[in-house]
């Protein structure tokens, strides 16, 4: 495996093109690398790995604690210059190794090359809005409830929304996230927000993903309030020109159940392994 510079990566993107909708996701990743920066912030020095300069088969991104791979498995026979760049990155390092699989056929051959680690198997589920699905929630505000009341992230201060989310402390003030909140007298009952936007895609129509974060506190759930939270955020989205994105893990019926009744549709599921050593 070969390591990239910047300008051989630069000659990589155009030959990632997003013909699946796992592939989009993967050229996004390496657009991120490229520009040392993803969604989260600053991201610089993340390593890609190729079987070819120029034509590869096989492409691996290493992050901090996962690493992205794609490519044509079949055409993968030497494990061991895998294993051998893995263990280069994860040096000194007591971390787990987290693959996110872009392509199929992988599962078999890493198990094998990582065959004295325990392996756990994730799956990551993936949706796009349906508009029209969605339109069916557009009387969301006639469905608040009495001694309720939606309110924008901008009419909240900061100090209100970090002593409510102590996460939120990390978005202020370079981040630009945004969302809505449900509240109930001075308590946030739930609320509805942008994990990120996509800052560096190619195109201008996923320049505008968003993908969507959910929380409700337990006292207010199962009583149908993120549905009503969720539905102002995704409206908001739509009327400023926003695509919003749904993503769960395999484990998290409750966000894929949501993620329907919005009237969001499956348009991919990204396999993962998980490996740690015994």
């Amino acid at each position: 495996m070969i390591e990239l510079n910047k300008e051989q990566i630069k000659g990589l993107l155009p030959k990632i093109t997003g013909q699946t909708a796992l592939e989009l996701q993967f050229a996004l990743e390496l657009q991120y690398v490229y520009h040392e920066e993803n969604p989260f912030g600053l991201m610089p020095g993340v390593p890609v790995y190729a079987d070819h300069i120029v034509n590869p088969n096989i492409v691996l991104l290493g992050g901090v604690g996962y690493m992205h791979l794609f490519g044509n498995a079949e055409k993968f026979e030497d494990g061991s210059a895998l294993l051998d760049t893995v263990k280069h990155l994860y040096a000194g390092s007591d971390k787990k190794i987290f693959f996110n699989l872009y392509s199929p056929g992988w599962e078999e051959k890493l198990e094998k090359i990582f065959g004295d680690y325990r392996v756990d198997h994730w799956m990551r589920y993936n949706y796009r809005l349906n508009k029209e699905s969605f339109a069916r929630h557009g009387d969301w505000r006639k469905q608040i409830p009495e001694g309720y009341e939606m309110q924008h992230f901008d009419v909240l201060s900061k100090e209100f929304l970090v002593k409510h989310n102590k996460d939120m402390d990390f978005w202020f003030p370079e981040s630009k996230r945004f969302g809505w909140a449900l509240l109930k007298a001075d308590e946030i009952a739930s609320e509805c927000s942008s994990v990120y936007y996509e800052k560096k895609a190619a195109d201008a129509v996923s320049a505008k993903i968003v993908e969507i974060s959910v929380e409700t506190k337990e006292p207010y759930r199962r009583k149908g309030v993120a549905l009503l939270t969720c539905a102002a955020f995704i409206e908001y989205c739509l009327s400023n020109g926003f695509e919003p994105n749904w993503g769960c893990w395999h484990y998290n019926l409750e966000s894929s159940a949501l993620a329907l009744k919005l009237g969001f549709e499956e348009i991919s599921q990204r396999k993962c392994l998980l490996f740690e050593q015994e």
